[in-house]
């Protein structure tokens, strides 16, 4: 981030008076462009009957980053989203809500292709010194257990810190769903304590999660449904540290108890163990991936392959096609088991070139008793390459091609529309990424 030495060069540059401005500012900025090409074999067709099998475009990311700090440790951290966009050539314009073809409103919580012309906010929040430890409140970032949990979501959310010897403790509520302002019906709330710390050269952690909601409350909240996580309780311990001359990582998500009206009804779980080795020339890495009973594995976690997860939520990429995970719905994918077998090669040729190679195989098993295209039993196997080119400190060139294979693969196979038995997607992608 560039940094101004105090408010008044910062005030002098953008022509503002300085008169009661004595913070120290850092200003930074994340750009990135993809090109990218995805083929499936579904013989599937868009509601005008022209084929979804081959997709290609190009999407770019723009963020403005600016971090304030005042007297007495008090600081401000905001990012704004600039551009989040499909490139749309001449026909390009502002989406506008409710319409449709090129004019169409867009929405999700993609900030990449799928986020549109708006320049809204990204994050912005305030961290104040105080009550021993650290208070936090605004809309922000939130990752956990290298991103098997949760991956570069945004929460509204209140935090506090604190630090008792090698050890962090925290405290957190997130306003999840809010609908009209005098119906506390149809709000959803997330308590969250946990810590993280680190022991004779371990990072250790988890975090223990109450979603609470109102279970019949979908007749009188004008639309907005109920909150999706009622009475839902989630454990998720992270360990990372090495063995000798191996690192280990492992993550589980372990939810339980959920009402009726809910998502994670009962106990669903997912787990991953990852282990690497760096012999020299090369990094060996290899992981193990499992879901049992419909178990939740984050959209933005590394498989090692493009095409399966690989998509953090407002960094979303257009080459995920298919994920190993899902949401314990009742009768839909809450008997859902699945495995992923991993391994992968980093080489670095000289100080800027990087190449990547990656295997592995999964396997899947849902018995859906309401949706039959949900009951499953498949396999498959991946490939997936990179190259990587270091133009400088802040900016990477790179390139990326990625394939599945195997019985009943499901391009997003928790989604009966997309499913397919021989679907054997593919992908490409050449991307710049730049971050100062």
């Amino acid at each position: 981030m560039k940094k101004f030495s105090s408010a008044l060069a910062l005030a002098a540059a953008m022509g503002l008076p300085a008169t009661g401005m004595a913070a120290e500012v850092d200003f930074g900025a994340e750009f990135e462009v993809n090109g990218y090409a995805v083929d499936m074999d579904t013989g599937a067709e868009d509601g005008n009957g022209n084929s979804i099998d081959e997709v290609r475009g190009f999407q770019q990311r723009a963020v403005l980053n600016m971090n304030m700090k005042g007297a007495g440790g008090v600081s401000f951290h905001s990012g704004v989203l600039l551009s989040g966009d499909t490139w749309s050539g001449d026909n390009h314009v502002t989406p506008q809500a409710g319409t449709t073809g090129d004019a169409a409103g867009v929405t999700g919580s993609s900030d990449n292709g799928g986020g549109g012309d708006d320049v809204r906010l990204d994050h912005a929040y305030v961290q104040v010194p105080m009550l021993g430890g650290v208070v936090r409140t605004g809309r922000m970032k939130a990752s956990w257990a290298n991103c098997f949990l949760a991956c570069d979501d945004r929460r509204d959310r209140i935090q506090y810190l604190t630090r008792l010897g090698n050890t962090t403790v925290f405290g957190i509520y997130d306003k999840r769903q809010e609908g009209n302002l005098n119906a506390p019906e149809d709000d959803g709330d997330m308590w969250l304590g946990g810590f993280i710390g680190n022991y004779a050269g371990w990072t250790a952690g988890s975090l223990f999660i109450y979603w609470n909601g109102e279970e019949d409350a979908s007749a009188d909240n004008a639309g907005i449904g109920t909150y999706a996580l009622t009475d839902v309780k989630l454990i998720a311990p992270y360990v990372k540290g090495a063995a000798g001359p191996v690192d280990l990582e492992f993550g589980l998500n372990y939810f339980f108890g959920g009402s009726d009206a809910s998502v994670f009804q009962d106990t669903h779980t997912s787990e991953f163990i990852r282990a690497g080795f760096d012999a020299g020339p090369v990094l060996i890495e290899g992981q193990v991936v499992a879901v049992q009973s419909g178990g939740l594995v984050a959209p933005g976690f590394d498989t090692f392959s493009s095409l399966l997860h690989n998509s953090p939520d407002h960094d979303q990429s257009p080459t995920s096609v298919a994920g190993v995970g899902s949401v314990g719905i009742a009768d839909t994918t809450d008997e859902l088991e699945s495995q992923l077998f991993a391994l992968r090669v980093t080489g670095n040729v000289t100080d800027q070139w990087k190449l990547m190679g990656a295997v592995g195989g999964f396997q899947y098993e849902n018995d859906s008793d309401n949706v039959s295209a949900l009951d499953i039993d498949g396999s498959g196997t991946f490939f997936d390459a990179q190259v990587h080119y270091a133009v400088t400190e802040d900016t990477t060139v790179s390139a990326t091609y990625g394939m599945l294979q195997g019985d009943d693969i499901q391009a997003g196979f928790t989604s009966a529309a997309a499913a397919d038995d021989e679907a054997d997607p593919s992908a490409m992608s050449l991307n710049l990424n730049t971050r100062f």
